[in-house]
């Protein structure tokens, strides 16, 4: 850029116009082109937008291989809305210099706006061109984000970062890709680099939020202490994220009185009305409908979470059919990402299926408890039999543990892992003993961060309930050989469906249709049914229904086998002061309910399509029902 505009450039933006256009004065000597140039911008900040665009225009006819004028013309078409006419700037920037990675860069960023796919082109092409350019990346980046690719968005913005390390919107974009993938740990770096963004509230809440996840309450705490007096955007946000805390650690009232005020400060929060909706919901007014009737009416995110707390409220009133209307269509408008989630799983499973205890770690001599591997699908039951178990005085809830996911991160790069079938004997051998050790770290870690007494005894076991835990089944077995894993087993419809009524905000993307929940059903009885055939792990299947119906009876049976006395505190575990990190918060507090079994059977032919869709993965719906014994209703 010439001279003369870079500093009428920055007199500009300084807000000095009556300065600009003396500097231009005063250059006499510089081209026409750039004359022109420097009137039409002056014109269009003094607010003269036509005019400055006629100047600009005599700029690009002066010299018509000086292309920067077309940027400026582009933009302020932009501004007034005519973005074909905006499109034909970059066109003819592309004309002159074909190679242009900015001219690229706006072009991809109109069709996307206009949503036409080929913009993802031209932003790729923009980055080919350079590699540097960080608007290029934050736009494709926030594409990926926006259709569920999160995995390769992540990569994406990893790589532009490392060009732009000061760019705060790439690492908030990074940090919220890297919670879709439940990495909370590499979110915490991204928006910790995002904090000296000019405004910095959504960065104090997302690293309140990656605590949180962290199951780190302290931290999480002190940030809300240090932040929520300064924050003068999303203070209900973090208010409601304070009731989510409070949930989990078993104040429900307290918690109420935060998502209240949440709303106080902000009636679109939408975590605040979600669990209000789970723990109050008679005490909605028709206003506090009216309102999620006009937020549901849009087709964003913020538009399914207001739908599924009118669904709840349907439930509550008994009104069925409207509440499956609601439900398909929140999902419906989440659900770009379904069938990329469960090829995944798909695709994960086929792959680690192979790896078992043959190969497996020596048993480490680390004083951190041994896990408890829990299986099951969302909603099967796996957060009620971790509360239970907790009870037990030798066992501590590690809830939906990072452990895992955070140390096959580390293996992934430690060994250069691509593939699972890659891997021969001693190298399975050695994935298992670095897992086994990265996984006793965190487990230790995670109890200290938990606090409780000094004196108190220190557990022998450790829950692990993390939902994908039954893909790779075979590797934990081989990483700690003594481990059990408890597989629960549930109605599938009840299921299913109890997944589709759940807003999950990360993660679970499958759950989000019936056929791909259908699909994911059909998976997990297929891994299970492998990983009870491989030789030495020890597995044991608890029903839902069972447990529900008969809970002594099935503990019993359970704590044999793992090895465990009987403690009849283990049936009053609504007591239990273990915090619950789970969709099933609120519900686990309530204790053992029956009426939860069959509960699909209410709905009649409302469910057919998710029948249906079970059907064809091969799943009888009868046959469950039939093999437990269980008469319909009950």
């Amino acid at each position: 850029m010439h001279p003369l505009l870079k500093k009428i450039h920055k007199t500009l933006a300084q807000g000095k116009p009556a300065k600009a256009r003396a500097a231009l004065a005063r250059a006499g000597s510089a081209p026409t082109a750039v004359q022109l140039h420097g009137e039409g911008l002056i014109a269009v900040a003094s607010g003269e937008a036509q005019q400055g665009v006629d100047l600009l225009r005599r700029a690009v006819s002066a010299q018509p291989d000086y292309v920067q004028p077309w940027f400026d013309i582009a933009a302020v078409l932009c501004q007034a809305g005519q973005h074909q006419q905006a499109l034909q700037c970059y066109q003819q920037v592309l004309k002159a210099e074909p190679g242009n990675a900015l001219a690229e860069c706006g072009t991809g960023e109109l069709l996307l706006a206009a949503g036409d796919a080929r913009g993802t082109e031209h932003l790729q092409r923009a980055l080919s061109l350079d590699p540097g350019l960080a608007r290029a990346a934050h736009l494709l980046g926030d594409s990926l984000y926006r259709r569920g690719s999160y995995a390769e968005a992540l990569a994406l913005l990893d790589k532009a970062r490392n060009r732009a390390r000061d760019d705060t919107g790439l690492a908030m974009l990074a940090g919220k890709c890297a919670m879709k993938l439940d990495r909370p740990w590499q979110a915490l770096s991204c928006f910790r680099d995002a904090l000296s963004a000019p405004q910095p509230d959504e960065a104090r809440l997302r690293i309140t939020h990656c605590h949180v996840s962290l199951a780190d309450d302290r931290a999480a705490q002190a940030c809300i202490e240090k932040w929520l007096p300064q924050m003068q955007q999303l203070r209900g946000d973090m208010l409601a994220l304070q009731g989510v805390m409070q949930l989990q650690a078993n104040q429900p009232d307290a918690a109420v009185e935060s998502f209240r005020a949440a709303l106080v400060e902000d009636r679109n929060v939408m975590e605040a009305w979600s669990r209000l909706a789970e723990l109050r919901p008679a005490d909605f007014r028709s206003e506090d409908i009216d309102h999620l009737e006009t937020l549901a009416s849009g087709d964003d995110g913020r538009a399914a979470a207001a739908g599924f707390c009118l669904a709840r409220i349907h439930a509550r009133r008994g009104e069925l059919q409207r509440e499956v209307a609601q439900l398909e269509r929140a999902n419906a408008l989440v659900a770009g990402g379904a069938e990329q989630a469960c090829q995944e799983m798909e695709q994960t499973a086929a792959a680690w299926r192979h790896v078992t205890g043959e190969h497996s770690a020596a048993d480490s001599t680390s004083s951190n408890p041994e896990p408890i591997f829990i299986l099951g699908l969302p909603r099967s039951g796996t957060t009620l039999m971790e509360q239970i178990l907790s009870s037990h005085s030798q066992v501590a809830a590690g809830g939906e543990s990072l452990a895992f996911g955070h140390a096959m991160a580390q293996a992934r790069a430690h060994f250069s892992l691509t593939t699972a079938q890659a891997l021969d004997g001693p190298q399975q051998a050695a994935l298992a003993r670095y897992l086994q050790e990265q996984m006793r770290d965190y487990y230790g870690a995670f109890l200290q961060k938990q606090g409780g007494r000094a004196d108190a005894p220190r557990p022998e076991l450790i829950t692990d309930k993390a939902i994908s835990h039954y893909l790779y089944a075979g590797l934990l077995h081989a990483a700690f050989p003594q481990a059990r894993f408890i597989v629960m087993q549930r109605d599938p419809v009840d299921v299913c469906f109890g997944a589709f009524r759940k807003f999950f905000t990360s993660g679970h993307a499958a759950t989000c249709r019936y056929d791909t929940l259908a699909r994911s059903c059909r998976l997990f009885n297929e891994c299970v049914t492998h990983w009870s055939s491989v030789a030495g792990m020890a597995l044991t299947t608890v029903h839902y229904e069972q447990l529900v119906n008969a809970p002594e009876q099935v503990m019993r049976a359970v704590l044999d086998d793992l090895g465990l006395d009987w403690e009849p505190q283990v049936l009053n575990f609504t007591g239990n002061q273990a915090a619950v990190r789970t969709a099933s918060v609120q519900q686990v507090r309530q204790g053992l309910y029956p009426d939860a079994v069959q509960r699909w059977r209410r709905y009649g032919d409302l469910l057919s399509p998710l029948v249906q869709a079970l059907a064809h993965e091969g799943i009888d719906v009868e046959a469950y029902a039939h093999r437990l014994g269980l008469a319909h209703g009950q």
